[in-house]
């Protein structure tokens, strides 16, 4: 093969739930597929990392000014609620 994996993903292989086929190997793929899949994990990739890192907040400016004004309360109580 032309382009060999760089990185070793994980995945969970189960011998349990593959049997080989007795009558049928499927043929190897082309040089021209592996290269074009290899391209296509590199762009992916690159695509993942440039993601920014953080998100944009959900709120609404007016929300935002808000928030930033109530936490600035020193003698504010919140109560944060539990989820059951």
């Amino acid at each position: 093969m032309l382009v060999e994996k760089a990185k070793v993903q994980s995945t969970q292989f189960i011998p349990q739930l593959y049997k080989k086929s007795l009558f049928y190997s499927p043929p190897l793929a082309t040089d021209e597929i592996e290269y074009n899949l290899s391209e296509f994990d590199r762009l992916l990739e690159k695509a993942a990392t440039d993601l920014p890192k953080k998100c944009k907040s959900n709120l609404t400016p007016a929300q935002y000014k808000l928030l930033q004004e109530l936490k600035g309360i020193k003698n504010l109580l919140s109560y944060h609620r539990i989820k059951i």
